[in-house]
């Protein structure tokens, strides 16, 4: 049976645990410059016969951690967050338009944990902003539209 326990210590101020007490930790990955060309052979590249792109998509996330938890199974302690998280598309062309996003919460534990959790941050909310992108994808919907839909649906 595994038990967990929320760590009462604000998530804002970082684990109050050390480095040494969090021996699962991975250690940031080291950057090779040289995939595509060897570092010294990198330069401005000619653009005058490039064609102009007629489609630009920007993707950006956050993710924020609303508590440290501990699971306690068969007798080892291990550590988890309780995080909240979205990420989304942008399609820039003739004007703006959101082409994708999602917005869930969830249990993360470290391995061995086995703790599995059902995202549960409106998941209702959350499909019918996909449905109502959808429409305007579409073009079942016009902008205006969207916007009094999705100010309706908040």
């Amino acid at each position: 049976m595994a038990r967990f326990a929320v760590e009462s210590w604000s998530p804002e101020y970082g684990s109050p645990v050390g480095e040494e007490g969090q021996p699962d930790l991975v250690p940031a990955a080291a950057v090779d410059p040289s995939i595509e060309l060897p570092a010294a052979e990198w330069q401005p590249i000619d653009c005058a016969s490039a064609d102009i792109a007629t489609d630009v998509l920007f993707v950006d996330g956050v993710r924020r951690i609303d508590a440290r938890l501990w699971f306690d199974i068969d007798g080892r302690s291990r550590g988890g967050i309780a995080a909240s998280y979205a990420a989304g598309v942008i399609r820039c062309r003739d004007e703006a338009t959101i082409e994708q996003e999602a917005v869930g919460r969830g249990i993360f534990a470290m391995t061995g944990a086995a703790v599995a959790a059902q995202p549960t941050v409106k998941n209702r909310q959350i499909r019918q902003q996909q449905r109502i992108h959808q429409g305007v994808r579409s073009g079942e919907l016009t902008g205006l539209e969207a916007a009094r839909l999705q100010r309706s649906s908040a």
